[in-house]
This record gives C-alpha cells, structure tokens and sequence, in this order.
C-alpha cells in the first residue's frame, strides 16, 4: 500500500491543478451544452455537514459502480459531468462520449464492480474519492477473472448536486490485487 499512495497523491496533484486550471475555460464552453447531455439527476447528493457528504459521495461512486455494470447510460448521464474525462497513465484521455461508448463495449457479464475502503476528501466545491477498484468478469470458458484498479474520482459541485468530472485509473499489477468485493462476491 505504501507504494501506491505516492502514486495516487501524485496523480492527484496533478489532475487536480490541471482540472483548477482548466474549469473556467471548460465552464465557458461547454455552458450552453449543459442542459442538453444530461436529464435532471434523480437524488440530489444532500451536502449537510462532512459525514453526510462524506456517505453521499460513497453512494454516487457506488450508483456509478452499478451503472457501469449494468451498462446503463441514462444512469451514467446523470452521474458524468458535461466536460467529464477518463484517464489512465500511457492511454489517451477517453471524453464523456467515448467513455460511455467504452462501458457499453466492457465484457459481459461483469459480475462485480465495486470498491472496498474508499476516502473522500472535500475541498469547497470539490471532493475527491480514493480507493482501489475491483471488477470481476467470466471468460468464455467460464473461468472468474478479477483485476483492481487504483482510483482517484474528482467530483464537482454543481447547485446542491454533485458531478463526476475526472477520473484517474491505475491498472494495479496481478501479484497485488486486492480482497476488494470477495468477502460479498
């Protein structure tokens, strides 16, 4: 675990200035696009005091969990951000569009999709989540595969409600993957 974290703290620091830096500049752009990309989200993320944004948060990542695995866009639309990116270190940077495209090519089924152990941090209108993910898969020939994957999942406050703006995926080698999801699945 120590090995990680200097990994994910400093991908954080780096997308989160890069996210500072750009917001205005997306903001302006993508302004007028807004109310066309998404319906009106179904449960506004209540935000009264740190433990409940903090359980809040948990749940939207979980809601994103699930609508990836159930490859439910309408559920996605309402959880992304207009100007929502999906970045993993050596691949390009995926846009809400190709991001959506790419869940709904993931394998089928995926029988897990979840993180253990997840850290929310708030700062003013942002809030990161940290943790590893962990998704779990069948081949065609019916053999479980399970990898994990480090996390940093930048939300934006946007009204009363929380956005999925950026997240930061590190595929975590096969010798350290995680119990993540094994003690329900």
């Amino acid at each position: 675990m120590k090995q990680k974290f200097p990994y994910l703290t400093l991908a954080f620091g780096l997308f989160f200035s890069s996210l500072v830096l750009s917001s205005a500049q997306l903001q302006a752009q993508m302004q007028p696009q807004a109310q066309t990309h998404r319906a009106k989200k179904q449960q506004p993320v209540s935000t009264e005091g740190p433990r409940n944004a903090d359980a809040a948060l948990i749940e939207l990542e979980k809601q994103f969990f699930a609508a990836i695995r159930e490859k439910d866009n309408d559920k996605l639309n309402c959880i992304l951000g207009d100007e929502f990116a999906y970045v993993v270190p050596g691949q390009p940077e995926m846009t809400r569009v190709q991001f959506l495209k790419h869940v709904h090519g993931l394998p089928e089924p995926i029988e897990w999709l979840g993180a253990d152990d997840m850290r929310v941090r708030i700062l003013g209108n942002i809030a990161v989540v940290t943790g590893v993910r962990n998704m779990k898969t069948r081949t065609d020939a019916g053999a479980l595969i399970s990898s994990d994957t480090g996390f940093a999942d930048l939300f934006r406050k946007n009204g009363d409600e929380w956005e999925l703006v950026l997240v930061h995926a590190l595929e975590m080698p096969a010798q350290v993957n995680s119990q993540v999801g094994k003690q329900n699945h």
